[in-house]
């Protein structure tokens, strides 16, 4: 079957504006502002050293946005440990921002460049409804959160290219059935999740935005209104207004309002402790409660790069996360990607 994503050189084009979303560039509001810097530096440096020792001059590891290779070996070794360090570094001295567009971008360039991820111990799954990821997606109801759930859309399509396959399997011959379900899947997503949001925003951290070809295609256009997509084994996104199947027909108006973090901080952990992992094992990472940035409603320098977090606890904390970081996490991803 052939399935309708965005083109490679769209996607290629989009890099410029994904780019614009950088978890750094909140560092002097988290809640550890110290503490992450330290993290995030550290992170970087081991990243760039390990692309420099397995990745032989193939592709490059310079920030969240830029760090992949188009060799496998590189990516399972290096690309996957720098994801697993950033968000560590979000999770223990960031965890304010967990629910922001920046850390979205951050959790869904994990998803699309580490291979490990979809082998990962997702036992969380089960209570939070994340997938592979910590906060991925977050809750759209807590303060400061992304105005569009960038995640979720991304999950909706992801799920809808899975039920493409199952639909194919079943149904044989009806396959075209399925290819205009799989379509009206991937445009519905966004406009039942997002529908405010300018989609010229959302569109490079979308796994398919078949708009033009949903439009254009008269043979769907005349199917979709007669058939009901759950009846071939798709399923709409949960959201808390009414979802709607959409064809060329009934597309609704565009949204105008940009991708941006609502007002508001969260003022403690959603989470304090929490056991995940990229790939198979497990790690346990627990939030460190510093405030030297500046979250709504509190207070705080913004502290400097290299600086550790005050307080003796929070010290030893990042002290021991930066060594687990350093040995046991380079460690664990070389023997599974050489296994």
């Amino acid at each position: 079957m052939k399935h309708f994503h965005l083109v490679t050189a769209m996607l290629a084009a989009s890099r410029v504006a994904q780019g614009a979303l950088s978890l750094p560039s909140l560092a002097n509001e988290c809640a550890d502002t110290a503490g992450f810097n330290q993290c995030w530096s550290n992170a970087s440096t081991i990243a760039e050293q390990c692309y420099q020792r397995y990745c032989q001059g193939e592709g490059q590891c310079t920030d969240e946005n830029d760090c992949t290779s188009t060799n496998s070996h590189c990516v399972q070794i290096c690309s996957c440990q720098a994801y697993q360090g950033w968000i560590n570094c979000a999770l223990q001295h960031c965890w304010n921002k967990v629910v922001t567009c920046e850390y979205q971008n951050l959790a869904l360039n994990a998803v699309r460049y580490c291979p490990l991820t979809f082998a990962g111990n997702n036992s969380f799954a089960g209570s939070t409804n994340w997938a592979f990821i910590p906060y991925f997606p977050s809750d759209p109801t807590l303060p400061g959160a992304c105005s569009c759930n960038i995640a979720k859309v991304w999950l909706s399509q992801y799920h809808g290219e899975t039920e493409a396959e199952s639909c194919d399997d079943i149904r044989g011959k009806q396959a075209y059935t399925c290819d205009c379900c799989e379509m009206s899947k991937d445009v519905s997503s966004f406009y039942d999740i997002c529908p405010d949001t300018d989609p010229s925003a959302v569109l490079p951290y979308m796994r398919a935005f078949p708009y033009a070809r949903l439009a254009s295609s008269a043979p769907c256009n005349s199917l979709l209104p007669t058939i009901d997509c759950d009846d071939y084994d798709f399923a709409l996104p949960n959201v808390t207004t009414g979802a709607a199947w959409y064809n060329g027909e009934n597309l609704p108006q565009n949204g105008t309002a940009p991708l941006s973090d609502k007002p508001g901080d969260i003022t403690s952990p959603v989470y304090p402790t929490i056991t995940w992992s990229l790939g198979n094992g497990a790690q346990v990472q627990t939030a460190i409660a510093v405030t030297t940035g500046s979250p709504a409603g509190g207070s705080g320098g913004g502290g400097s790069p290299g600086a550790t977090p005050s307080g003796s606890k929070a010290a030893a904390a990042t002290a021991a996360w930066n060594g687990r970081l350093a040995v046991g996490v380079s460690v664990a991803l070389l023997a599974r990607a050489m296994a």
